[in-house]
């Protein structure tokens, strides 16, 4: 699931000059949380409380697939 998703500034940079780098978190089924480096497409795509399935490599994240949950 996603918990949450943020932009921090990179080294160097500021929010202003656009250097981000973006972030979501991702809880597993054991509770567990993780941050993921993500790009802008999957930043714009993915909210709060998505429930799917996360691509990761390392500390990125590739791919988010969402699952729609009977009854939701």
């Amino acid at each position: 699931m996603v918990v949450d998703k943020s932009k921090r500034p990179y080294a160097g940079g500021d929010l202003m000059s656009g250097g981000v780098i973006l972030l979501a978190c991702i809880e597993t089924r054991d509770g567990d949380t993780q941050y993921y480096h993500i790009g802008l497409k999957l930043f714009r795509e993915i909210e709060r409380g998505d429930m799917g399935v996360a691509y990761t490599r390392g500390e990125h994240m590739l791919d988010f697939k969402k699952i729609a949950l009977k009854g939701a």
